[in-house]
């Protein structure tokens, strides 16, 4: 029943030419209408939004003008129907229902830029496979960006990117026009992510919008020499983003270029993933020190346990072949947030195996009790076939026997590293 009612409404809503009226509009039969409305309320709230349909098609076709409520409340069931429904034909019915019934609304009762932006939350997702949709696509985003510009939503605006290189697969869009779509999606980025008040949103857009600039290194052929003699001169902040974003998702990063633009951005506006970004670059280039500095910055920066965590371990490892008591150290704040352990203590049983050499004494219980130490930090990070393997170089029976120390005691490993730890032997 309710394939047949979606059907008829896509043909329903095509010849529908009355105005809209100021208020509720109840119609020719007002109790009906009433009745109908309030059911459809019940039924809606009941989330019944299958049976909600049938209330739906009588007051679509008999009081197309009731009010803009009508068509807010019909895309929220059909959206709610397309969801669930998993026969192809009815859902790509539903589909072209659904935002047929947006394009209503508009000629109906206006208010378009809103409208459009509530459209572009679906319309990528229900067209984007359909080849022959491609340039009506990108269309619609185009025109929610030309109706709300940095009032876009943001869900919008990546789907405005990615429905920009969907149409450059088949020839309709250059480098040029890809990039002038780019600095549109940018600058809703930009907005949203300066007046985001709460620090964990503020970083998960941060994060959202590297996925737009690897959107751009997988659809435009854009070279460094090209951007950098397109924009590469300009004082303009909003450029200068632009060259940065392009230069970094096309791995142009080692280009005196960009570490300048790096510095002066940061500078301006200070961000946990633009730090990151700096680090990570530093790091590739051999810039360990400034690397760590940039890392701490964007830790500061952040609220987000993971993301605080990842850069910890990031520290260890830049430490584990320098500062050893410094990599422990990062990798104990990353364990100290619940995050990657698994990796940290991993990361902290490969610095005590790497330092026997270095602190191996004339008591071989105590030296080789690091073994013993690096084998309980493999067990904390869950790998116990390498704490095993280690086994074979802790001390022997003999040398606890001639060294008066028995299984069980537990004893300092000393140098550097300083864990007490309970004298297990190989044999």
């Amino acid at each position: 029943m309710i394939h047949r009612i979606v059907l008829g409404i896509t043909l329903l809503i095509s010849v529908i030419t009355s105005q809209a009226q100021n208020g509720y509009d109840w119609g020719e039969n007002k109790p009906e209408a009433k009745a109908r409305w309030q059911y459809l309320n019940f039924l809606i709230d009941q989330k019944n939004y299958n049976q909600a349909s049938e209330p739906l098609r009588w007051l679509l076709k008999n009081t197309p003008n009731l009010h803009e409520d009508l068509y807010a409340l019909a895309t929220k069931v059909f959206e709610k129907v397309e969801s669930d429904e998993t026969n192809k034909t009815y859902k790509l019915a539903l589909q072209d229902t659904i935002l047929m019934l947006y394009d209503k609304r508009i000629s109906l009762f206006g208010n378009e830029a809103e409208v459009m932006n509530r459209k572009g939350l679906v319309a990528y997702g229900y067209l984007f496979k359909r080849p022959d949709m491609t340039d009506s696509l990108f269309h619609i985003y185009s025109k929610i960006y030309a109706l709300n510009g940095q009032n876009m939503y943001i869900i919008c605006a990546y789907s405005y990117m990615n429905a920009a290189c969907d149409k450059k697969k088949f020839g309709g869009m250059n480098n040029d026009k890809i990039l002038e779509v780019y600095e549109h999606v940018v600058s809703v980025f930009d907005v949203n992510i300066k007046n985001e008040r709460d620090s964990k949103k503020k970083d998960q857009l941060e994060k959202f919008k590297v996925k737009v600039d690897e959107k751009l290194s997988q659809c435009a052929d854009l070279s460094c020499d090209y951007v950098l003699n397109k924009w590469g001169a300009s004082s303009e902040p909003e450029k200068q983003k632009l060259v940065y974003n392009v230069l970094l998702a096309n791995e142009c990063t080692n280009r005196k270029e960009f570490l300048a633009l790096s510095s002066k951005l940061l500078e301006a506006e200070p961000s946990a993933s633009g730090y990151r970004q700096y680090g990570d670059v530093l790091l590739k280039n051999g810039n360990y020190k400034e690397a760590t500095s940039n890392y701490l910055k964007a830790i500061e920066l952040t609220t987000d346990v993971e993301y605080k965590a990842g850069l910890y371990l990031k520290i260890a490892d830049i430490y584990a072949t320098r500062d050893k008591v410094e990599a422990r150290s990062y990798a104990q704040k990353a364990i100290g947030l619940g995050q990657y352990t698994k990796e940290a203590y991993t990361l902290i049983g490969n610095l005590y195996v790497s330092s026997y050499e270095e602190c191996k004494s004339d008591n071989p219980v105590i030296s080789r009790s690091l073994f013993i130490a690096a084998a309980d930090m493999y067990k904390k990070a869950g790998n116990t076939a390498k704490a095993n393997e280690l086994k074979a170089n802790f001390p022997s029976k003999e040398e606890v026997f001639l060294y008066q120390k028995k299984v069980g005691d537990k004893v300092d490993t000393g140098c550097w590293v300083h864990e007490t730890v309970a004298i297990e032997t190989r044999d």
